[in-house]
């Protein structure tokens, strides 16, 4: 992106290096993404709970104040951040592991480190197409109960 040029999305990345933060923000700058920033879970919750809302989130799984799971256990619980894609970052755990995290929760996706740009793009790329579908079928499913219920209180 140009200076000047206005952010469509908003991420926010936790992560208790602020070398890997900045790294990570200029990264995905050339996406769209204006950056937030917390080193620890505490932090990152404080910044969700004053009502900021984010396209996508950046864990780091491990940090030394809280860690990436607990993170998303706790922002899947504020209201309106139910459906908000993480990106988890990790090089300390197994490929198993890091599966086995993702089956736990919707829409959530991990990228081991280290990655190249390419691989951060991709795993963004395909978190928030995944995304937009789930929020798609989320409102097919919604406007298919809407019409049950108008149609049941037509027959009775």
């Amino acid at each position: 992106m140009d200076e000047g040029d206005e952010y469509k999305f908003k991420a926010l990345i936790v992560d208790d290096e602020k070398a890997i933060r900045d790294i990570l923000a200029a990264q995905i700058r050339e996406l769209g993404f204006d950056s937030t920033f917390a080193e620890g879970q505490d932090q990152a919750i404080s910044i969700i709970n004053r009502g900021e809302e984010f396209d996508l989130c950046i864990f780091d799984l491990r940090l030394r104040q809280g860690d990436g799971v607990t993170l998303i256990s706790q922002l899947r619980n504020i209201k309106g951040n139910e459906d908000t894609p993480v990106l988890l970052i990790s090089g300390l755990y197994s490929h198993r592991d890091l599966i086995d995290i993702c089956d736990k929760f919707h829409l959530v996706d991990v990228l081991p480190k280290p990655f190249k740009q390419a691989g951060l793009v991709g795993a963004i790329h395909n978190l928030l197409k995944k995304a937009s579908i789930s929020r798609e079928e989320k409102i097919r499913a919604e406007s298919c109960d809407n019409h049950l219920v108008e149609g049941l209180g037509e027959n009775l």
